[in-house]
């Protein structure tokens, strides 16, 4: 089983609905319905990758840029290839 991968997402908070946007082999844009304040957008970005992706949010960690639209996102369990995959499929 993979250890996993880092996604790099530019993030779009407060938009009319959750969703992928664009998917980049080097970074992907994804909106979401949550203010960036206090937290709210990041969580909506885990819980909407959680969700997506079909894993547990306990395995999606926000590892840098929580203040930024700009993130660092791990992905535990799934490699890099198997989580384009799976939101490809999702878009």
């Amino acid at each position: 089983m993979p250890d996993g991968c880092v996604l790099k997402i530019h993030l779009k908070p407060n938009a009319d609905n959750d969703g992928i946007v664009e998917i980049r082999r080097d970074f992907l844009k994804i909106k979401v319905n949550a203010l960036p304040e206090k937290g709210k957008a990041n969580e909506r970005l885990i819980k909407f990758l959680a969700r997506v992706l079909s894993i547990s949010r306990e395995s999606v960690f926000i590892i840098s840029g929580t203040t930024s639209s700009k993130k660092a996102v791990k992905i535990n369990s799934l490699s890099y290839d198997a989580v384009i995959e799976r939101l490809k499929n999702a878009s």
